[in-house]
């Protein structure tokens, strides 16, 4: 116990510096939309205690993960500086005192690759991983003059709270969120009983005078740079680089303190209440199991405004993607009868301010990728083997907008277990991806799967004197 009480100690330390910080806790609760008085959210804290109460008693990992675009991978920021580094530092020394840690888990992808919330949302589960507790989705931009936001959002909830354990799902958005749609504030009705929360990066800063996002700017209005930089001289480029609020559309370091102590003081909440528990339980190992498989998915109510056919289902769908970093293994396998087929991974991205580029902390995690066939040659049939489906949806993504309509154009041919009779193909999300139509989910009698389980998936391009961009995932529900 005496661990318990010194990370006790260490967070109640690390809450008043933040009020302090901040002069009081306002900017803290205010960044976030459902208010922590709220009876619902009280449940959803009580799930997240349970969660931290696992990882302490038996000293493993927290796994807080992210999914999302630049803003979420640190373009235009040294990655030290993106706002799960900076939760990493702030809350994994609370966890560290009670003998756990804290594990952050980055899969968020530049531009360059033209993944958006519609193809990346549907990987959830093998981008961050079966054993997280908690995952972010963060998409601000590309959801401007979209309707279907919502119709995603609870996707993302469902499948996310579907997985082992119900990881708990929550937004972050760059802006105060006083757009938001009523569709979401429904949303948030309905499941922030189970930890569902947005997070906006101006929100409580508006309310104590920032007056929103300038290009380059300075200071946010409390602060003029981020702690660890005011340890830095005054006169160097990385202690003012460290103060920018926005670099552009994207977060400067001092909105990504922001954010990171927003998200430490609430969950330091539930931290706080898997201490107290802990202390008072004579057999925490037994009420605290540290099996994720056993604890049972969320019991989750009708879907609101997303499809049912892909909501109401048992687990989120299968996906196979090439894209890193990657932090869970997929259902979808490839088969070892394609040798015409080689893996690209595209050149790392040094989007920072250039002073920065030389530090070894400061190097981009993410990177497209995905399979190609060498121009010229006939590189055979690509085939995958997909678990059994329960809403007869597969997609096949490229590597950048666009590149749906060029792999139907260049002849592309699919087959679904054996047989190419019956399908057509249809342009996904901007371009991105091509949907199989006619694919059953029921399992062939007949099964050419190497498992007798699964289905096949084939796909093959004809010679080509330009190459195609590369096949960058396989989606399967």
């Amino acid at each position: 116990m005496d661990a318990v009480e010194a990370a006790r100690s260490a967070t109640l330390e690390t809450r008043a510096m933040l009020e302090d910080y901040y002069g009081g806790p306002g900017v803290l609760r205010d960044s976030w939309l459902v208010d922590h008085r709220r009876k619902d959210h009280n449940f959803g804290l009580e799930d997240l205690r349970d969660k931290f109460a696992r990882a302490i008693v038996w000293q493993d990992s927290f796994v807080v993960a992210a999914i999302g675009s630049s803003v979420t991978s640190g373009s235009r920021n040294c990655h030290y500086d993106t706002y799960l580094e900076q939760l990493r530092r702030t809350l994994g020394p609370l966890l560290e005192a009670a003998g756990a840690r804290l594990e952050v888990r980055n899969a968020g992808q530049g531009g360059g690759c033209g993944d958006t919330y519609h193809n990346q949302v549907w990987c959830v589960r093998t981008l961050v991983g079966r054993d997280v507790d908690i995952v972010h989705y963060s998409w601000t931009y590309f959801e401007v003059g979209q309707k279907d936001p919502p119709q995603f959002h609870e996707m993302f909830y469902r499948w996310t709270l579907s997985m082992e354990g119900a990881p708990i799902p929550q937004l972050l958005y760059t802006t105060d969120c006083s757009r938001l749609s009523q569709a979401d504030h429904s949303l948030l009705d309905t499941y922030a009983g189970y930890g569902v929360n947005v997070l906006c990066m101006e929100r409580g800063l508006r309310k104590v005078g920032f007056p929103g996002r300038e290009w380059g700017v300075v200071g946010d209005t409390l602060h003029e740079t981020t702690r660890y930089g005011e340890h830095l001289p005054e006169d160097t480029p990385r202690r003012r680089s460290l103060g920018v609020v926005f670099r552009d559309w994207h977060p400067g370091p001092l909105l990504f303190q922001l954010t990171a102590d927003a998200l430490t003081y609430s969950y330091t909440d539930a931290l706080l209440m898997a201490l107290d528990a802990i202390a008072l339980e004579p057999n925490p190992r037994s009420r605290w199991p540290n099996d994720r498989a056993a604890r049972a998915p969320a019991r989750l109510p009708e879907p609101q405004v997303c499809d049912a056919e892909f909501c109401d289902v048992e687990e989120p769908p299968h996906c196979l993607t090439y894209q890193k970093p990657t932090f869970g293994k997929s259902g979808i396998r490839r088969t070892a009868s394609d040798e015409g087929w080689s893996e690209w991974v595209a050149a790392p991205v040094y989007d920072m301010p250039e002073a920065e580029r030389a530090l070894p902390e400061c190097a981009h995690l993410d990177s497209c990728a995905g399979l190609v066939a060498q121009p010229g040659e006939d590189a055979g049939w690509l085939q995958f083997e997909v678990p059994k489906l329960e809403a007869g949806f597969v997609a096949v993504c490229c590597s950048h907008r666009a590149c749906g309509e060029r792999l139907i154009e260049s002849g592309a041919e699919f087959r679904w277990n054996g047989v190419g009779e019956g399908l057509s193909t249809e342009v996904l999300w901007g371009g991105k991806c091509v949907r199989l139509n006619g694919v059953s989910a029921e399992l062939p009698q007949t099964n050419e799967a190497a498992d007798g389980e699964s289905n096949v998936l084939g796909i093959r391009i004809p010679p080509l004197h330009r190459p195609l961009p590369a096949i960058s995932h396989v989606i399967g529900l």
